[in-house]
């Protein structure tokens, strides 16, 4: 089976900025911690990404925890920054896969498009496979 990214479980956006130089066991002692809300059960064995960003917002942390471990996925930008709304001991929002994606492709989830190359390539893939 070939695993596409994104492809299950729940996303969700934590909205309390984080340090650039966090790795894996620092974002796993965020969300293990409870400071996130109640409602994150780790031990559930269900598929999870927390996506994280920085307070300068020029990188996306992503923490993927699945049944078979932790992966991490880092995505800077540097001619723009992402748009989120940080607040500082905010609940996490839930998202979308399909607002993960565009946030990792684009900066933004949500609005208007910032590159518009992007918002063009995307419409012409999806109108050929539609």
């Amino acid at each position: 089976m070939i695993h596409d990214l994104f492809a299950t479980g729940k996303i969700y956006l934590v909205r309390t900025p984080v340090r650039g130089n966090c790795g894996i066991p620092k974002l796993h002692g965020i969300v293990a911690s409870g400071v996130l809300g109640g409602d994150i059960d780790l031990t559930s064995g269900e598929e999870m990404y927390f996506v994280f960003t920085t307070k300068s917002l020029k990188a996306l942390l992503i923490l993927h925890i699945d049944e078979a471990g932790i992966d991490f996925t880092k995505r800077l930008l540097f001619s723009r920054k992402f748009k989120i709304l940080l607040e500082e001991q905010a609940s996490p929002l839930v998202i979308t896969r399909e607002q993960l994606k565009r946030l990792v492709l684009d900066g933004s989830y949500e609005g208007d498009w910032e590159s518009v190359y992007l918002r063009r390539k995307i419409e012409e893939m999806e109108a050929a496979a539609g």
